[in-house]
Parts: structure tokens; sequence; C-alpha cells
């Protein structure tokens, strides 16, 4: 590295305590240099850091043996035992239909009046 003239040494000071003020910021304090480190660093002479960052080796999460479980055959047992239920139909005279009245509000019709009442009423 060459010599560094007084205006030089006083911008990487200011770099250097910025660069500082940054670490502590982002609260990476580990990563803050001394002035001697922060120029290897800014001319890229830095060899190590203070620490290195070594991840743990992880162990394989446990799982327990499982079991096979074959699934019915819906042809067999199970078909023969389900059966469709009857369908439901109203049969009577006195509701002639369903109408909503507000926001999916199913009101019985029973006659033409009521069916009126409901085509005009409003909120």
């Amino acid at each position: 590295m060459k010599k560094q003239s007084q205006k030089d040494l006083d911008k990487l000071r200011i770099e250097h305590k910025n660069y500082n003020k940054e670490m502590r910021q982002l609260h990476c304090h580990f990563l803050q240099k001394s002035f001697d480190e922060f120029i290897a660093y800014r001319y890229g002479k830095s060899v190590s850091s203070k620490t290195k960052n070594v991840s743990p080796i992880e162990e394989p999460v446990f799982r327990r043996k499982e079991q096979q479980v074959s699934s019915m055959n819906s042809l067999g047992k199970v078909a023969a035992e389900t059966k469709t239920k009857p369908k439901r139909e109203y049969t009577g005279d006195l509701i002639t239909g369903i109408g909503v009245m507000h926001k999916s509000n199913l009101v019985p019709v029973i006659n033409n009046t009521v069916a009126k009442d409901l085509a005009t009423m409003r909120r």
C-alpha cells in the first residue's frame, strides 16, 4: 500500500466512522473494524474477519416408522353398505315457491300477494 496524503487519510477516517456507525445501526457490532483493519478492507487486503460464519451441523429430523395402510376397495364392502338417500320433495299445496328477500335470505312464497310484496320490498 502506498503512502496516503493527509487529505486521503481524513477521507478514510470519515469513511471508517460511517462504516462503524452503519454496522452499529444494523446491530452488527462484531463487524466493526479498527482503522488499520478498515484500510486493509477498503483496499481489498483484508485476510480474515474476527468471526467465521460456521453453520452448525444439523442432525437429521426424527421420523418414526410409517405404517402402510391400504385403502378400502370401494367396489367391495363399502359399495354394498352405502345407499343413496331418497330425494326429498315438497308435495303440499300451501307454498308455491321460494323468494329472496334480501342478501340470500330465502323466504317461502305462499301466494301472489306475498310474491308482489317481496318484489317491491326495499332495504
